[in-house]
């Protein structure tokens, strides 16, 4: 998780600057989701069956 810097302008960027890097990295599309923002309990089943930690 980026953390957050209080600057919406700068916290855009660094979202997009971290997803592009990693469909880069691996060669796939990439989702990035906070998990705590996930309130549907059947697409968090769904999203943890599919899910890569990134570390």
């Amino acid at each position: 998780m980026l953390p957050a810097t209080g600057n919406m302008h700068e916290d855009g960027d660094n979202y997009f600057k971290l997803l592009y890097a990693l469909q880069d990295l691996l060669q796939k599309n990439v989702d990035l989701v906070a998990e705590e923002t996930v309130t549907n309990p059947f697409l968090l089943e769904s999203i943890n069956r599919q899910k890569i930690l990134v570390l």
